[in-house]
């Protein structure tokens, strides 16, 4: 039988290292507290270590604005104490991963320093920057995840450069060649210290539409409830076609190195995916991930089918599904669950809901629910 590689069968342990283990006093966590604590993660049978940023950063989104991906900022330590952390962990059977932040720099990067230094800079195509639209204003109507227009104007080019985060977080172009050449030998460089992966930052935002359409308005938005980042359904923001070739690439640079693991940052979405999936076809979907908020949209607007997160204590699938058709005659009612044993599981099936168990392609669900509606 052929053994499980590490990532399949381990147990991976999150370390935030500016609260984890502070070793020189100055009250903030960093690297050499994370290495005094690596024979105690050992003996408690942990794996795997994934590390949240370490690069250097603003920490205007507490490492998540990156200013150099091949450095270590002096809050956590240096070079070298990462080189010795990464030792000390494969001396004690410990793999080490890493966050790796691809969507976005910190606008502190040289790379971003450089872009809005000229429309004629050489690193202007390295970030996606537009004209004001005709009337004036934003390009379009994409909205930052953290809130308002995702483009924010740069007077002395007189042009917005789009951030889906914080303004302070430029988007980088992934459509250009050269950014992702940099991009993937930022991922090789710590590779060939030794790291066994990355765990990669928000995934499915690294490709935007190439028209810089607006987004279409979201059927299910709830005015006052909801985020206003969720006003507008992400069709040309999030989960392109294209990613799948970035992962691919990625995919074919971790694989120069034996036995290395690559995690997206993805599987939240999934909802998402297949209500903009299916919406396309027609199909009302709701893609709550509460019971309780189920219930209350199944009272207000009629849908086609709605997929849940089975995690519901108190309440059971057979239940929550009886509850929804009551409201609604004939729904479709899915659940997605990482308890595949789960007794929860049983109970939803019994229910007459369908149950996928992560990891799940997302075309297998699509795929389920349109031959489901198709006979409704």
């Amino acid at each position: 039988m052929t053994q499980p590689l590490w990532w399949q069968d381990g147990v991976i342990y999150q370390i935030y290292p500016r609260s984890f283990a502070d070793a020189n006093g100055d009250g903030i966590g960093d690297l050499e507290g994370i290495r005094a604590k690596l024979p105690y993660l050992a003996d408690l049978g942990v794996r795997a270590l994934w590390i949240s940023p370490i690069f250097p950063s603003p920490m205007a989104d507490f490492g998540y604005d990156v200013s150099d991906y091949r450095g270590i900022d002096p809050l956590f330590g240096d070079i070298e104490s990462m080189d010795g952390l990464i030792a000390d962990a494969h001396t004690l059977g410990l793999k080490v991963i890493l966050d790796f932040v691809p969507n976005h720099t910190s606008d502190d990067h040289p790379w971003f320093r450089e872009s809005r230094r000229s429309r004629d800079s050489a690193f202007r195509d390295w970030y996606l920057w537009r004209d004001p639209a005709p009337g004036g204003g934003p390009p379009n109507n994409w909205l930052s995840n953290f809130g308002g227009s995702a483009w924010a104007f740069d007077p002395p080019t007189g042009q917005y450069y789009l951030h889906l985060f914080l303004d302070r977080q430029p988007d980088l172009n992934w459509r250009n060649p050269v950014v992702r050449e940099a991009m993937y030998d930022a991922m090789r460089f710590w590779l060939r210290r030794g790291v066994d992966g990355f765990r990669v930052d928000v995934l499915y935002h690294v490709m935007k539409d190439a028209q810089f359409r607006d987004n279409p308005l979201n059927p299910a938005y709830r005015e006052g409830i909801d985020s206003e980042a969720n006003r507008f359904l992400p069709e040309h923001t999030a989960d392109l076609p294209e990613v799948l070739g970035i992962v691919t690439a990625m995919r074919e640079v971790v694989d120069e190195f034996p036995q290395r693991v690559l995690i997206g940052d993805d599987d939240p979405e999934i909802p998402r995916m297949l209500a903009r999936s299916l919406s396309r076809r027609g199909f009302q979907i709701d893609c709550t991930r509460s019971a309780d908020e189920a219930l209350a949209q199944a009272g207000k607007t009629p849908y086609d089918a709605a997929i849940l997160d089975l995690v519901m204590p108190g309440r059971d699938g057979a239940e929550l599904s009886s509850a929804l058709r009551s409201r609604i005659p004939g729904l479709v009612v899915a659940f997605l669950t990482g308890y595949a044993n789960s007794p929860l599981v049983e109970q939803a099936r019994r229910g007459g809901a369908a149950v996928f168990s992560k990891p799940v392609a997302v075309h297998e669900i699509v795929d389920f629910l349109e031959a489901q509606l198709g006979k409704t």
